[in-house]
């Protein structure tokens, strides 16, 4: 009974819309509801409010971050209360989830200094970011104005960035930053599938490219 995803259909990354009555039906068996309160603790504010708190450090390729308490802002939170929203149905968590893209687009720092929409530590990182962008596209799909869902499409077809182990090798070389775009994260990485960085650039960019296939 297989269909192909059409285009415009959301969610259909980690399930489709069908999946969802069972979905939720699971989130409230006991274990369903441990993960959801998690969920909720991990986002800080009982997954009610943007965060507040955010990482000062720089980025680097290297987590030079302090110890920061849980709820503080990640690239994942987007991803997170989009995840709420397929649960419960209610727009605000998907409007929650437009606001922390806002932040990430406005250049947040992960909770982890090495992951940062706007600049990366290192190509590896680029997945990680490029797959929190599309988890949080995917899910809150439907409940985004279509010129915001444009808006970070082309920011996951476009990706295009200097990451900060570039412009620290180029700084150390006076010379220019390499800069890494989409089409070197999705094709040849240099790397053998055993490697963690395999996993991160392709898959990473291959669930970003899967969001906006279409």
């Amino acid at each position: 009974g297989f269909k192909p995803v059409a285009a415009g259909e959301h969610p259909r990354l980690l399930f489709r819309k069908d999946d969802l009555p069972a979905i939720r039906e699971r989130a409230r068996t006991p274990q369903g509801q441990a993960i959801v309160k998690r969920l909720r603790a991990t986002l800080g504010n009982d997954g009610e409010a943007v965060p507040t708190r955010f990482n000062p450090t720089p980025p680097h390729n290297h987590n030079k971050s302090p110890e920061l308490p849980m709820g503080t802002f990640t690239t994942w939170h987007a991803a997170g209360f989009g995840m709420l929203y397929q649960l419960t149905g209610e727009k605000k968590y998907a409007d929650l989830s437009r606001q922390c893209v806002e932040l990430m687009l406005e250049g947040k720092m992960d909770i982890d200094n090495r992951y940062a929409w706007w600049k990366p530590g290192t190509d590896l990182r680029c997945g990680s970011v490029l797959a929190a962008m599309a988890y949080a596209y995917d899910l809150c799909y439907e409940a985004w104005q279509e010129d915001f869902r444009t808006k970070i499409a082309l920011e996951m077809q476009n990706f295009d960035k200097v990451t900060a182990s570039a412009e620290e090798s180029a700084a150390a070389k006076q010379q220019p930053p390499k800069r890494t775009d989409i089409k070197a994260l999705a094709g040849r990485t240099g790397y053998p599938p055993g490697s963690n960085h395999y996993g991160s650039l392709i898959g990473g960019t291959g669930v970003a490219m899967l969001a906006i296939r279409g």
